[in-house]
């Protein structure tokens, strides 16, 4: 974990996950979380029950098992994927992490164990993975605007 890492409050459960995940990790502050949410939902198209409107995202998919996303990615970017992703919880007081996809799925019960709904949001190749708490996987490209790309050029250091 980082060690200018804020943790929100008390939550072991996002501490066992982190601990899980190793080293290969980074846990956002509290400012850099709250501006990758404000990314984030400006981006993501979502229904009123906290769902990714999938509907309102191009080139979305259905996934039903965790080695099926990179070569989805993959076929559909028709390029190198970039793995690295930005995990947020429906918990907004949880921080962001930013990790890569295979760590992740590495420990998945252990990232999506910490909330009930978890993205995997790479904003660099626009895709994002939503994990939903019924066992539901979907993976999509959100339309992302030019002057959003500005704003992303914080996170490139992590």
């Amino acid at each position: 974990m980082s060690s200018n890492s804020v943790i929100f409050s008390k939550n072991t459960i996002f501490e066992e996950c982190i601990e899980a995940l190793g080293p290969d990790v980074f846990v956002l502050s509290k400012k850099e979380s709250s501006e990758m949410w404000k990314i984030f939902k400006n981006k993501v198209p979502f229904t009123k029950g906290s769902r990714i409107d999938f509907n309102k995202v191009n080139n979305s998919i259905s996934i039903d098992y965790l080695d099926e996303v990179i070569p989805t990615l993959s076929k559909i970017l028709n390029a190198q994927i970039d793995t690295s992703v930005f995990i947020l919880w429906n918990d907004a007081s949880v921080p962001v992490i930013k990790t890569t996809i295979e760590l992740a799925f590495e420990h998945f019960n252990d990232v999506i164990s910490v909330s009930f709904e978890t993205w995997f949001f790479n904003p660099d190749q626009n895709y994002v993975i939503e994990y939903y708490y019924f066992g539901e996987m979907n993976l999509g490209f959100p339309i992302m605007h030019k002057n959003d790309y500005s704003v992303l050029s914080d996170f490139k250091r992590h």
